[in-house]
């Protein structure tokens, strides 16, 4: 591959996981941080693959999106507010 392309690869996989993580601390939803997390951990895996780690970028996917997948099911699924709402609401009363 050209030097050219892996560098705009590398960069772009690299501001998709930092705006996502930023995104992830940002959010008042446990949902949308768990989404945004996937997604950093998915462009980190990225990264991975671009530096020959084949197998480290399949561990990353299978290991922390799996965990988070499992975490942001049982929010969607158990908490009362997986969106968020209530947690804007008690931020504007404060």
């Amino acid at each position: 591959m050209n030097a050219v392309i892996e560098w705009v690869i590398f960069g772009a996989l690299s501001l998709v996981a930092i705006v996502t993580a930023a995104g992830m601390i940002i959010t008042m939803s446990m949902y949308r941080a768990g989404l945004a997390l996937m997604a950093s951990f998915v462009a980190l895996a990225g990264l991975f693959i671009l530096l020959n780690a084949d197998l480290l970028a399949a561990i990353q996917v299978m290991m922390n999106v799996g965990g988070m997948l499992v975490m942001v099911l049982f929010m969607a699924m158990m908490m009362m507010d997986p969106g968020g709402e209530m947690m804007w609401g008690m931020k504007r009363d404060m």
